[in-house]
């Protein structure tokens, strides 16, 4: 296969010859396996795809070209499609502002005292301290809203939440939200 053109190692008539130098380069620094099999193994797999494949030859090699064929997508598709991307962001948005509506109540019911997460429960009206709950204890301390009354001891029996400086000024925005601060 040496000094053959690029259309001779795929079986087809494509122009000039590809030089047994560039071969050999390309093999001793093992870019390539042998002479003149990849593009073969190229051509046979785009075949048994029903990829379209062309070769054209540049002046300083050739460029392969794959072609896919174009999808037929239906309007009915489009349409299901658009419409599964809104529904997820309509729920992802309720979702968020859910749990900044949880938020807003814990740290409400943590301004006047510190509280345990049990009495955080009975104060919202929960019956128990639910997974919702829980994220949401977690993402105010997390962001500084809220901290523990115990810091040394997170998991203490006398564990409490407490507002902090941040959570009071980000409830006083929320509260008063035409107010100068």
């Amino acid at each position: 296969m040496l000094g053959e053109s690029v259309g001779e190692a795929v079986g087809e008539s494509v122009g000039e010859a590809v030089g047994e130098t560039v071969y050999q380069i390309l093999y001793y620094s093992k870019d390539v396996e042998s002479f003149g099999s990849g593009l073969k193994r190229i051509t046979n797999a785009c075949k048994e795809a029903n990829v379209k494949v062309d070769f054209k030859l540049m002046k300083s090699g050739f460029v392969v070209i794959f072609q896919r064929e174009k999808e037929n997508i239906t309007i009915a598709q489009v349409e299901a499609q658009v419409e599964a991307q809104v529904e997820a962001q309509v729920e992802a948005q309720v979702e968020a502002q859910v749990e900044a509506q949880v938020e807003i109540q814990i740290m409400r019911v943590c301004q006047t005292k510190p509280l345990s997460s049990a009495n955080i429960v009975i104060a919202l009206g929960h019956k128990q301290l639910s997974g919702n709950l829980r994220k949401a204890l977690v993402n105010l301390r997390k962001e500084g809203f809220l901290e523990f009354t115990v810091k040394d001891k997170p998991k203490s029996k006398n564990q409490k939440y407490k507002l902090t400086e941040k959570g009071i000024e980000i409830l006083k925005k929320y509260d008063y939200p035409n107010e100068v601060y």
